[in-house]
């Protein structure tokens, strides 16, 4: 359950920083686990790879604010 709840802070901190980048080994050293299984967790959770899912959240951001 602890799992679900971070990658649903993830989400969450995503969609407040889509201009940014962080990299996914910083998202996953302070849950001590390997970028490798926080991308396949996302994965088999969100059903989208991290990237497609940052991609297509910026697609909207770009077509909401007009650019």
């Amino acid at each position: 359950m602890a799992v679900l709840q971070f990658l649903q802070e993830e989400i969450d901190y995503r969609e407040d920083h889509l201009q940014s980048e962080p990299s996914i080994k910083a998202i996953a050293k302070p849950v001590n686990i390997s970028p490798f299984h926080f991308q396949r967790m996302f994965l088999i959770v969100a059903d989208i790879t991290i990237g497609d899912y940052v991609r297509h959240r910026i697609s909207l951001w770009l077509r909401s604010t007009g650019l």
